[in-house]
C-alpha cells in the first residue's frame, strides 16, 4: 500500500476525467477553501491536486469507490449535508468531516465499522446514534455542534476503547445516566468540555473518569454555554484521577482561590488558572513536583509562594497581567525556559539561568529592561521577540510610568487591555516621597538669584478677570398641601 498522500484544495477535480483506479493511496485529503489557484495542477508523481473552484462533492464522491485501499480520509470544509452509501464499505480508520454542514449524522457513517478517529467539529449536529464502529472508536471531536447533550452510548461507556472526547461548545444535560464509576474497564484519559454549562451537580461526575489524563472544563467568554461553578473546591476532593491527571485546565472560571488539595495531583505536569480572580497562590502548589507548566496570566496576584523554587521541573511560567512585585532565586530552577512576567509591578529582576531560557518578556514593569544585570540588553531582545512571536496579542514595551508603579493598580478591577497603544515612559519607578526636612522653602535669596524673577513676583497683586462657573441655586417646588392630606377620613 502506498503511503502518498493526495490533498486537494477547493476541489472540483472530480468533474474532470481523473480515474481513480489508478491512484494507489492510503490518504486523501480534500479540503475546501475560498482561495483562488491559476489553473488545474495534476503531478503524477505525488498524486496532488489543486482546483480554483468550490467543493461541491455530494454527488461525486462515488468516484472514491475505485479507491479500496483508503484509510484515512479529510473532507473538510466541502459543505458537505450527506454521503455517499460506498462509504461504508471502505476501510476508513480516520475520518474527518469537520467544518460542514451536516444536522444529522449520516446513515452512511453509522454503518462504518472500522472507523477509529472521528471529527465532526463545526457542523449543526443535535444528536449522534450509536454507531457501528462504537467498539472501535479510540478518538471523538463533536466540538461546535447544537448537540443538547453527551450521546448516551458513551456515558454508558458502551465505547471501552474511546480515550479521546472533544465536547466543547455544546450543551450537557445530565449525567445522571453516566456509568463510569461502575464500569472497571475503559480508555478515556482526554476530556475537552469547554463551554459546555457544567454546574457543580456536574462536579461529581468529573471526579468519577479515574482514567483521565487531562481535563479541559475552561470558559471562553466570547461563548455562550459558559461552565458556572460557586464550589469548585469540590473538585479535588478526593477524584479518582488524582494519580493520573497530568493537564487541568481551569480558564476563566471566576476562581477566587485554589484549595490546598491541589497538592494531591501527584501527577500533573499542567496547570493552567489564568483569567481568574486569585490574589495568592497556596504553598502546597509547591509540592507538585512534576509540575512543567504554570499559568496564573491575567489575575490579581500580588507574588508567588516562598517556597516556589520547589518547583524544579518548571519549564514554563506565565504570570503576565498580575500585580507581582518581587520574585527570588528564579536561578535556583534549571529548567525554567519560559518566563512571562509582562505588565506586573516588578522593581528589580533577580537572577536567572540564562542556560535554560529560550522566552522571556519584563516589559511594562517598575524597571528597565536596559539596565539588567543577568542578560545583556541583546539576548533580552531576540528572547522577548521569540516569545512575542508564539502569542497573539499586541504587547509594548517600556517600564510602567512612576504614577502607575502603585499597590492600587487599576487593572485590577478588569483583566488589562493586552491590546492597549499606550507608550510607557523608559524611565525609573522611584519612590513619591520627595520631601527632605533639611529644604528651606523660604529662601528667598535663591528665590530672587532665578533670572526673571525680580520682587514684584513674591506677592501677587490685582485682580483676577476669569470668568468661573457658579454654583446653580436649587429651588424646590411648592405643593399644595391638601397634596398630602390623607384622603380617608
Amino acid at each position: 500500500m502506498s503511503l502518498l498522500e493526495n490533498q486537494v484544495y477547493n476541489s472540483s477535480f472530480l468533474k474532470r476525467k481523473i480515474k481513480f483506479s489508478k491512484i494507489e493511496t492510503s490518504t486523501v485529503h480534500i479540503i475546501g477553501k475560498k482561495c483562488e489557484v491559476d489553473k488545474v495542477k495534476q503531478h503524477s508523481n505525488n498524486n496532488s491536486f489543486c482546483s480554483p473552484y468550490n467543493c461541491f462533492l455530494t454527488k461525486h464522491l462515488s468516484g472514491f469507490s475505485k479507491l479500496k485501499t483508503i484509510v484515512s480520509l479529510t473532507l473538510c470544509g466541502c459543505n458537505l449535508n450527506t454521503l455517499p452509501c460506498c462509504l461504508s464499505k471502505f476501510n476508513i480508520k480516520e475520518l474527518n468531516l469537520s467544518h460542514n454542514n451536516f444536522f444529522e449524522v449520516p446513515e452512511t457513517l453509522i454503518n462504518c465499522r472500522k472507523l477509529e478517529k472521528l471529527d465532526l467539529s463545526w457542523n449543526k449536529l443535535q444528536k449522534f446514534d450509536e454507531p457501528a464502529f462504537v467498539q472501535r472508536l479510540c478518538c471523538l471531536n463533536l466540538e461546535h455542534n447544537d448537540m443538547k447533550d453527551i450521546p448516551e452510548w458513551i456515558l454508558n461507556v458502551r465505547s471501552f476503547n474511546l480515550e479521546e472526547l472533544y465536547y466543547s461548545f455544546n450543551k450537557v444535560q445530565d449525567f445522571s445516566s453516566a456509568n463510569f464509576h461502575k464500569i472497571s474497564h475503559y480508555e478515556l484519559k482526554i476530556l475537552d468540555l469547554q463551554n459546555c454549562y457544567l454546574i457543580d451537580d456536574d462536579i461529581k461526575f468529573l471526579k468519577s473518569v479515574r482514567t483521565l489524563k487531562s481535563l479541559n472544563i475552561s470558559n471562553n467568554r466570547d461563548s455562550i454555554n459558559l461552565n458556572r461553578f460557586t464550589k469548585c473546591d469540590a473538585l479535588f476532593n478526593k477524584p479518582l484521577w488524582c494519580n493520573t491527571l497530568t493537564v487541568l485546565r481551569l480558564r476563566q472560571l471566576q476562581l477566587s482561590m485554589l484549595p490546598v488539595e491541589i497538592n494531591s495531583l501527584a501527577s500533573l505536569e499542567e496547570l493552567e488558572i489564568s483569567e481568574n480572580c486569585l490574589m495568592w497562590l497556596p504553598e502546597h502548589l509547591c509540592d507538585l513536583k512534576k509540575l512543567k507548566s504554570l499559568d496564573v496570566s491575567n489575575n490579581r496576584l500580588v507574588g508567588l509562594p516562598k517556597n516556589f523554587t520547589k518547583l524544579r521541573s518548571l519549564q514554563t511560567l506565565k504570570a503576565a497581567h498580575n500585580q507581582i512585585t518581587t520574585l527570588y532565586n528564579l536561578h535556583l530552577l534549571t529548567n525554567l525556559g519560559y518566563i512571562d512576567l509582562y505588565h506586573n509591578e516588578l522593581d528589580i529582576f533577580s537572577e536567572v539561568n540564562t542556560n535554560s531560557l529560550k522566552y522571556i518578556d519584563l516589559e511594562v514593569n517598575c524597571f528597565s529592561t536596559k539596565d539588567m544585570v543577568y542578560l545583556s540588553l541583546y539576548e533580552y531582545e531576540s528572547k522577548k521577540t521569540a516569545l512575542r512571536n508564539l502569542l497573539f496579542e499586541n504587547r509594548t514595551d517600556g517600564p510602567k510610568a512612576v504614577g502607575n508603579c502603585t499597590e492600587d493598580d487599576a487593572s485590577l478591577s478588569e483583566y488589562s487591555d493586552s491590546s492597549s497603544d499606550i507608550v510607557y515612559e523608559d524611565t525609573h519607578c522611584t519612590s513619591s516621597n520627595h520631601y527632605n526636612e533639611v529644604d528651606n522653602w523660604d529662601d528667598e535669596k535663591s528665590v530672587y538669584s532665578d533670572n526673571g524673577c525680580t520682587e514684584s513676583d513674591n506677592e501677587w497683586k490685582g485682580s483676577d478677570t476669569s470668568n468661573f462657573k457658579t454654583r446653580n441655586i436649587i429651588t424646590f417646588k411648592k405643593w399644595p398641601s391638601y397634596l398630602f392630606e390623607d384622603a380617608i377620613e
